[in-house]
């Protein structure tokens, strides 16, 4: 009685209320997993709907604080109604928070399950994988494709923070012109991971082969056709490919003869002094390449001393000493190294066929003869 007198009733009141809305906090910091905040647009009873705006304000504010994944219901008598979804989507955009209008007294099970399902989208994401096609791994890290659509993930993953945030990343990556769509691989609510796999244009497809190859691909059929091709030129080259290692190791190398390419001749009855044999004769064709080092020059005439000095200066000034940049240089019509490249091919096309021929035959009985000396006359 003493503390009624001396004590305000309403202060009491305030009192008691404070300590229920501390205890309330802890139960649902400790205790709780989820919350589901029940407010109304005021159709349900007399009570108007400003009477339920501070409370419904601060125990949204709290929630948010603890940080629990939690869900706002707008309970009306008519939730498909214009108003209750428009003063759902207001609660929504003003608080951050889902807000989802229904009618508590006539939900039906499938109702319950699809709220249980919209409260686990308010769960924190705790992983996202993002699948791109396996062709995309032949690029390099640096190329214009990869690096475009890596920058986009980004953009795409740095907003999602919660499960129900995953459909937003998906409509921001379907934004790029390079990407024809993005689906759901899985989605686990019960561990916070979602996998995306993202589809390219196929079109894309060819032209980044295009581009990787130098060769003209638009369909199947292009693509079929030129890897038919590139087969058997592989093939070719897998029996040049150690010859071509050993040439530039020793500056020789023989591409041997398979089992296809020989050539057998009819038996033969040889007869040497009192016996008699079997002559076996096969022959094959063998590639032999030699390694010839092939010299030119270019000296353009370029007019007095004066003149050659003022150019070399210039070659070596601008180009810092750097031979390769030199020849890289265009101050005669032509780049120096494109004059050099047609004095060497001039040279090893001057060759009359009539020294390859010999060549040919030189070295063709130097093997089959088992001859060691070679004798060469130029003349």
């Amino acid at each position: 009685n003493e503390r009624m007198v001396t004590t305000p009733w309403y202060e009491e009141e305030i009192s008691m209320t404070d300590a229920a809305e501390k205890g309330t906090q802890k139960v649902i910091s400790e205790h709780s997993t989820v919350g589901i905040v029940v407010t109304t647009d005021g159709s349900i009873c007399e009570i108007p709907r400003e009477s339920y705006l501070a409370a419904e304000e601060r125990v949204i504010r709290e929630l948010q604080e603890i940080g629990k994944p939690f869900l706002v219901l707008l309970n009306c008598v008519d939730p498909n109604s214009s108003q209750a979804r428009e003063l759902s989507a207001q609660i929504s955009e003003q608080d951050g928070v889902e807000c989802i209008p229904v009618n508590c007294l006539n939900l039906s099970e499938e109702g319950i399950l699809n709220l249980l399902n919209a409260v686990l989208q308010e769960f924190p994401l705790k992983s996202m994988g993002i699948y791109l096609p396996d062709w995309l791994d032949a690029l390099d890290v640096s190329a214009p494709l990869k690096t475009e659509l890596l920058e986009k993930i980004r953009t795409a993953a740095s907003g999602v923070e919660k499960m129900k945030d995953c459909q937003a990343a998906v409509s921001c990556l379907c934004e790029s012109e390079n990407i024809s769509g993005v689906s759901f691989q899985g989605k686990d609510l019960g561990t916070g991971s979602v996998s995306l796999q993202v589809q390219l244009p196929r079109d894309l497809y060819y032209h980044t082969i295009s581009e990787e190859t130098g060769l003209q691909i638009e369909n199947d059929r292009d693509l079929i056709e030129i890897l038919s091709e590139m087969g058997g030129i592989k093939t070719e080259y897998d029996r040049l490919k150690d010859a071509l290692e050993e040439v530039r190791k020793t500056g020789y190398g023989v591409v041997m003869p398979d089992s296809s390419e020989m050539h057998m001749e009819e038996p033969q009855i040889v007869r040497q002094g009192g016996k008699y044999s079997v002559k076996l004769k096969a022959s094959a064709p063998a590639i032999h390449l030699l390694m010839t080092n092939i010299e030119t020059e270019v000296t353009p005439a370029i007019g007095g001393e004066t003149a050659s000095e003022d150019i070399i200066s210039f070659l070596l000034q601008g180009f810092d000493g750097d031979v390769n940049r030199i020849w890289q240089s265009n101050i005669f019509g032509k780049s120096l190294d494109e004059l050099a490249e047609e004095g060497l091919t001039a040279k090893i096309q001057a060759l009359p066929e009539g020294a390859r021929r010999k060549l040919q035959m030189t070295l063709q009985r130097i093997i089959n003869e088992g001859s060691g000396r070679l004798i060469c006359i130029l003349l």
